[in-house]
């Protein structure tokens, strides 16, 4: 079998590649308190802990979670609805990504929706980079979360590599959820038990009777 001379060439070209490539990890906390949702649009962004530097052939994995007792809900109302899980940077990128996927966390939503959206690829040009969902809702369909993963694939960046250094929120149709306050958690708890001590207490001295009566 003949081996072209270029092979070699090929061979350290793959391997820097290769080598070059690296998994990008971003685990952050958010507070949302703040959004404003008029009119049902909200865009904001959220410094890192840390920047992050990404470059073309790197995989991106960025959990975000919002305070606690917060949640975003997303509508299909007759617009588009839209929510896009970015990195924001100071200057432009060019981009082009795969595989991408958001899963909702704390989800909730009417009936026959995920908490995982998918694309197979997505090109941009500007500040960000990450996947923008749009009309991935049906008509009058809603989603609740209490934050989110980004996965994807960076085909290309230019330039490569690039920093970014902050969270870029987008979601189109969306409100902040109301969450139940911790009190009335324990409201609910009450009511629950109630209505099984006004189920069960009359029939209780009977069943004590019988287990306490002597077999024949």
């Amino acid at each position: 079998m003949r081996i072209s001379r270029y092979f070699p060439v090929f061979l350290v070209c793959a391997c820097v590649i290769f080598a070059d490539a690296a998994l990008v990890t971003i685990n952050e906390t958010i507070d949302i308190s703040g959004f404003s949702t008029t009119p049902s649009f909200v865009s904001q962004t959220f410094s890192l802990s840390s920047p992050v530097t990404i470059a073309s052939g790197d995989q991106v994995d960025m959990t975000v979670n919002f305070d606690p007792m917060q949640r975003l809900r997303i509508d299909d109302s007759g617009f588009a609805d839209r929510l896009y899980g970015w990195l924001n940077g100071a200057a432009a990128a060019n981009f082009t990504i795969s595989n991408a996927d958001i899963t909702l966390h704390g989800f909730s939503g009417s009936p026959g929706t995920s908490n995982t959206f998918s694309l197979a690829s997505q090109s941009a040009g500007t500040a960000h980079i990450g996947p923008s969902f749009t009309n991935f809702l049906n008509s009058g369909e809603y989603v609740e979360f209490s934050g989110y993963t980004v996965t994807y694939d960076v085909d290309s960046i230019a330039p490569s590599p690039k920093e970014f250094d902050s969270i870029w929120l987008v979601g189109n149709q969306a409100s902040l959820a109301a969450v139940p306050e911790p009190h009335q958690y324990m409201m609910f708890g009450s009511f629950c038990l109630l209505g099984l001590i006004g189920r069960y207490g009359r029939q209780l001295p009977q069943m004590i009777r019988a287990r306490l009566r002597p077999e024949n």
